[in-house]
């Protein structure tokens, strides 16, 4: 009778460990998807405000074909309607990225990330690093997708330009 006790509870220890094993694995598996699902909307957003900030500096820059035709009339070199819609972006990427970044750690600060630590590993909520590379990453981002239209103002024909409306 105690053996038969004995059997019992030992292949009732051998199913609590391969339960939790199981379970361990669905947790991980849970962990990977999520952190593969906010792999897919960070690279979508990453995307969408590349082409957002193209989209605006692009119209900024059909809206000013007229005043790039007069300053290149004038005597304005490339490089200074270059510099100048250069300028411009920067600012916007300047603006968006204080915001972003002030905005995003008074929200991780006020909520105690309690949240977000869930999905972390061995990454604090608030690492200066992360915030360093991601503002990076967006200015290089930016800069590329204010490279384009600026490009396209420099290659402006004066007469073209101010005879357009």
């Amino acid at each position: 009778m105690a053996t038969m006790k004995m059997a019992f509870i030992a292949r009732a220890s051998v199913c609590s460990r391969a339960i939790t094993k199981a379970q361990k694995r669905g947790s991980s598996f849970y962990y990977e998807h999520c952190a593969l699902l906010f792999t897919i909307f960070g690279m979508a957003a990453f995307f969408l405000s590349a082409v957002g900030l193209y989209g605006v500096m692009s119209f900024s820059v059909n809206q000013r074909t007229h005043e790039f035709g007069i300053r290149m009339a004038l005597g304005a070199d490339a490089t200074c309607i270059l510099r100048m819609v250069m300028t411009q972006g920067a600012w916007q990427v300047l603006v968006g990225l204080a915001l972003g970044i002030c905005t995003a750690m008074i929200l991780l600060s006020l909520t105690g990330s309690t949240a977000l630590k869930a999905f972390l590993f061995k990454v604090n909520a608030l690492d200066p690093f992360i915030y360093c590379a991601v503002a990076v990453a967006l200015s290089i981002v930016g800069a590329t997708s204010c490279f384009i239209p600026a490009r396209r103002a420099t290659r402006l024909n004066p007469t073209i330009a101010l005879r357009a409306e």
